[in-house]
Order: C-alpha cells, then structure tokens, then sequence
C-alpha cells in the first residue's frame, strides 16, 4: 500500500512540474500588458490582471481577494489611473519588495493630454494625459523595453531569454507598424467616430482623427450630441467603434442618423496584435 501511495506521489508531483522551474507572478493594471509578459517571457512567467475583460478601468474596483493575490507579485505594470491609487498604498505597504513600473512616466513616450495636446513633462500621475498607451506600436515598443527591464531585475535567471526575446518582440511591433501605415495611407484625414477616446495613439500615428461620443468622461446632452452629429457630418467617418465597457447609445444613434457602418472593439483585449489588426479591418473595409 504505502509503495503504491508513494508512486502516485511520483506521478502527481512530476505531473505538476513543468521542466522549466515555477511559474512566477506579475501583476498588470489591465489586460492588453498580458501579452508583453507572455512574449517578453514564453509564458514561463505568469500574469495576472486587476482588471478582468469587459470590465471599465475607470470606474473598476479590485475585490479584496484580487489585491491580496496582488501582494504576492513580484512586478507591477501600472499605468496611474484612478483605480489604481485605490491599492498603491496598500500594495507597497505589504510588498516591499514590489517592483513598480509606472508606464505613464516615461520621458521617451510623447503622451497626448485629454483635450488633445501634448502633455509637457512635470505632470505627474496621469492627471492630464491619455492613458491609452498601449494602442501605439510605436510607443509599445517603448513600453516593452521598460517592461523587459523589470522583468529582468525581478526574474534575474531569465536574463538570457528576455534579452533573445525582446528586439523579436520589438521587430514584430516594426512590422505590424508598417503594414498598418500602408493600409491606411489612402485614408489619411479621415476620421472614426468612438464611445470613449480611446484611440487618440492609434489615431496619431496613422493621420487619423477620432471623434469622441462621450465628452469629459460623461454622456453627451442632446445638445452635444446634435453638436458632434453636426461634425460628423462634415468630417469623412470611416466606421463607428463601439466598446463593451462603455455606453453605446449616442454612438449607435449617430450611426443610425449617417447610416455608418458599426463595428465592437475591446480596446482592453489581451489579444494585443489580433484586437490591432482588427481595428485596422474595421478602418480599411468598414
């Protein structure tokens, strides 16, 4: 009896290994950061993000479960919005060995303040800028090298593969750019009418304008609504992005009115390159 116990031991044990040592936590704010920790890493360090998909970052409250689990990360990849200072303290307090990156106080990532002008450098966490940083492959590439330095001072042994893996993560971000560039050359001027601003990079980077539906985080009154129909009419709307945090309904009503194509995009979707490409479908064929 006790050698068959003991080969099941064997069995489960060796079942639950995977050859290449524990897995390893990092903590990301929201799910898009999951893939450069999957890419950054071949998966052997695992991530983990507060915000779950579909939910809205902006108004999301961590369980008390999910900040407890969050003590035990080894890395923070943040971004200074407002659900986050709700933890910070609480997080550094009993993790003092928490590795914070702080992806919205880079000085190499040119940020766009909410109404739309560059930030000047001096703010500090995120009171006027765009966070959506992670809808430029040109700052991604950016945001990969700080998050390829944490990892590295955080999972010293996997030095050697985050470094091999890197420039690969980085060149693919090159490519996807500038397959993007050509397909949206032709439209160049052109805007896209959204829910909620978050495509100001993406926007910029590709000589494209958004037209936002919400207005200071809010719901447009009728009289803003029939104000932004006003310049959607003037300006050449490629599509309507609809988002699954967000409220819709001037965005679907305005389509209504101007018979513009429709389309659902998860700006916060872990399938970073895929949810990309996607946006850039939506643009091309609408």
């Amino acid at each position: 009896m006790y050698k068959i116990l003991f080969s099941v031991l064997l069995i489960f044990l060796s079942g639950c290994s995977t050859g290449n040592g524990p897995k390893s936590e990092v903590l990301v704010s929201i799910p898009p950061y999951l893939y450069f920790v999957e890419a950054l890493t071949d998966g052997l360090i695992q991530g983990t993000s507060l915000v779950p998909m579909g939910a809205n970052p902006h108004l999301y409250e961590p369980t008390p479960k999910q900040v407890q689990q969050a003590k035990e990360a080894k890395v923070w990849i943040r971004l200074s919005d407002s659900f986050e200072q709700k933890i910070e303290k609480s997080l550094k307090e009993q993790n003092k060995e928490l590795i914070v990156v702080n992806l919205a106080n880079s000085p190499d990532i040119s940020y766009i303040e909410e109404g739309g002008h560059v930030c000047e450098h001096g703010h500090h966490h995120g009171e006027c800028k765009d966070l959506h940083i992670w809808l430029s492959l040109r700052s991604a590439k950016i945001q990969a090298e700080l998050i390829a330095k944490a990892l590295i001072k955080a999972f010293p042994e996997q030095k050697e593969l985050i470094e091999k893996n890197l420039p690969i993560l980085k060149n693919r971000f090159d490519e996807t750019d500038i397959l993007f560039t050509e397909k949206l050359l032709p439209f160049k001027g052109d805007s896209i009418l959204v829910s909620h601003p978050a495509f100001g990079y993406f926007c910029r980077d590709y000589d494209l304008t958004q037209l936002p539906i919400e207005i200071e985080g809010k719901d447009p009154l009728p009289k803003q609504l029939n104000a932004i129909l006003s310049q959607a009419e003037s300006s050449n709307v490629r599509t309507v992005f609809t988002q699954v945090q967000y409220n819709n309904k001037g965005a679907l009503l305005v389509a209504q009115q101007l018979h513009l194509p429709v389309h659902e995009i998860d700006p916060y979707s872990s399938n970073y390159l895929e949810n990309l490409e996607k946006i850039v479908h939506d643009i091309v064929e609408p």
